[in-house]
């Protein structure tokens, strides 16, 4: 039998302090993407986690217990902060987003690290890698900006280490001949990931392996999942029993031992983390229907009930993790937990927005105050901001515009919500105004399907309403509840009239 829900899921936020705008232009596309497959009628699951392990967070460098339990403690507050601006931005969640620093979701990490290893595809070796000396961590390749370490812009340097890599390069070639079949992506983004595979920005070391590279996944400081693997006296560096899991982290009350799978000795846990990276690699499949944090297995759950597509958010700079969605996607098909190879169906992407001449970002410190705009503004306003003007395939630079053109589009979706038609058959009108801005919707055209129901709109209260259309105002009034869904209070009506379908959140 055919699935009848669908997973739309965001990009997970890092937990390192407070969303800004740019970080609302990926999660309100997401909502509307949700608000429009219900109104639609599909029975969609939207989703997203947090993203609260690794190494960008305040306090000292995550390698000393002071550090991590400073880490430990930011992260519990600024997960509650982005939960609220959530709740503020009016997103349409089904279920309250897990967070990787769970027990009970990176128990679910280690298992599929040790699902890899027992294939064959987890490899430990010495080689050269980036070293933040400030820090005292070895980094990403991508952690590192102009020889310069991101978290706190100290000069990077190389020293070999023990470090353990997935074998990413025994799936190189068939990701690549792949991506000619993501049809469902936009072509932007099949050739931004073509580029980033072929350049090899995928790896975040090189390991020796010939032209494609591995995947470097541990880590020296101590603020991540732990590593499923003991230092054993008899077996060298060995995988821990399954039945073992989770393999606690400290400020969970870990030992920093356990048993070895392969001759049942206790030793210690390898000195190592794994990579937020790797947190992040299997975000999807925590999508599954009424699973939740702890014992019962979601790749279970997932093969058991997989959506019939699963539509991603994310910005274009998530190139790195894209590739690496796929690799696990793959890993897992073959394995027989989902039912086909790919894990993406639908992903556009969208463009960053930037102030002062630099990507809006935390680093920077150059977005204007997520709290201020939400509390002057109202969250319909700010979702429009970000989505009004530009499509999401380009940058959108920020300005006092971008507010100004937002609360011209709310006050006209308030007059329209003002004006009560009778008419609720919101399906029947197939009008071309509706016609187009249902095809800008589906396109990921954002900025051009706000202008198109505008205009609709402005063109609909210019007529006496007995000349319009049965049910033309609920239906435009519909569209503009997937952009603005905070609107909704000014179109309630009688119990005894059908609701508006996609006002109420959804548990697919």
């Amino acid at each position: 039998m055919a699935s009848d829900w669908l997973l739309n899921f965001d990009s997970a936020p890092f937990c390192n302090g407070s969303l800004h705008v740019g970080h609302a232009r990926n999660y309100v596309l997401g909502d509307v993407r949700a608000r429009w497959l219900r109104l639609r009628g599909e029975r969609c699951r939207y989703v997203t986690a947090f993203d609260a392990f690794g190494q960008a967070n305040a306090g000292p460098p995550t390698t000393t217990d002071q550090g991590i339990r400073a880490a430990a403690a930011s992260v519990r507050a600024n997960t509650d902060r982005i939960q609220q601006q959530f709740i503020q931005l009016g997103l349409s969640h089904s279920s309250n987003p897990p967070s990787s620093s769970d027990p009970g979701y990176y128990r679910w990490t280690q298992w599929l690290f040790l699902e890899l290893w027992s294939a064959g595809l987890v490899h430990w070796e010495c080689a050269p890698v980036l070293y933040c000396p400030t820090c005292d961590s070895a980094l990403a390749s991508l952690q590192s900006e102009n020889g310069r370490c991101w978290r706190c812009a100290g000069a990077v340097a190389r020293r070999r280490e023990r470090q353990c890599y997935i074998r990413t390069s025994a799936y190189h070639n068939e990701l690549v001949r792949g991506i000619d079949a993501l049809r469902g992506w936009s072509a932007r983004s099949r050739k931004l990931l073509d580029t980033a595979m072929a350049d090899g920005r995928t790896a975040i070391s090189k390991s020796g392996d010939g032209a494609a590279s591995d995947w470097m996944v541990s880590r020296n400081h101590g603020w991540g999942t732990p590593v499923p693997a003991v230092d054993c006296p008899s077996c060298g560096i060995a995988p821990v029993r399954s039945s073992d899991l989770p393999v606690l982290h400290v400020v969970h009350g870990g030992s920093g031992s356990s048993y070895c799978d392969r001759c049942g000795r206790r030793a210690r846990l390898v000195d190592r983390t794994l990579d937020c990276f790797f947190d992040d690699a299997w975000c999807f499949y925590a999508g599954a229907r009424q699973w939740t944090p702890g014992d019962v297995n979601p790749f279970v759950l997932w093969r058991d009930d997989p959506p019939r597509e699963v539509h991603f958010h994310a910005g274009y700079d998530t190139y790195a993790y894209l590739p690496l969605y796929r690799f696990v996607g793959r890993f897992l098909w073959q394995r027989g937990y989902t039912p086909r190879p790919e894990p993406i169906d639908f992903y556009h992407g969208h463009d960053v927005v930037t102030a002062a001449g630099h990507k809006i970002s935390k680093r920077y410190g150059n977005g204007p105050d997520m709290d201020a705009l939400l509390g002057l503004y109202g969250a319909d306003t700010l979702r429009l901001s970000v989505l009004a003007g530009i499509n999401p395939s380009r940058p959108l630079d920020w300005s006092d515009r971008q507010l100004t053109l937002a609360q011209r589009f709310f006050r006209m979706a308030q007059k329209l919500a003002a004006v009560d038609d009778g008419q609720f058959d919101v399906g029947s009108d197939t009008s071309a105004a509706l016609v187009s801005i249902d095809r800008f919707i589906e396109s990921y055209r954002m900025a051009a399907a706000l202008d198109r129901l505008y205009t609709a709109s402005r063109d609909c209260l210019r007529q006496p309403l007995r000349s319009v259309q049965p049910g033309h105002v609920q239906a435009l009034l519909s569209r503009w509840l997937v952009f603005c869904p905070q609107l909704a209070a000014a179109t309630r009506r009688s119990s005894s009239r059908t609701p508006v379908r996609l006002l109420t959140r959804q548990t697919a």
